[in-house]
């Protein structure tokens, strides 16, 4: 679909779309990752498992992205 830049308020809501749909699916992974984290990491921050430690860094990462 081509919008008329003449007429920017059609972009306007396609570009507000676009960036309610990165938001929703940011949080759709956040919550993913969370549950995928075992109970040690979740209650003390710390286990031996570095695939947690990894999920973390990601939910970390997607957290700052929603900040800025």
């Amino acid at each position: 679909m081509l919008v008329d830049m003449k007429d920017i308020s059609g972009k306007i809501l396609w570009t507000k779309g676009y960036e309610a749909g990165e938001e929703r699916e940011r949080n759709r992974i956040s919550v993913m990752a969370q549950a995928r984290i075992c109970f040690d990491f979740q209650g003390s921050g710390k286990c031996d498992h570095s695939v947690c430690y990894g999920i973390a860094e990601l939910i970390t990462t997607i957290r700052e992205a929603q900040d800025d």
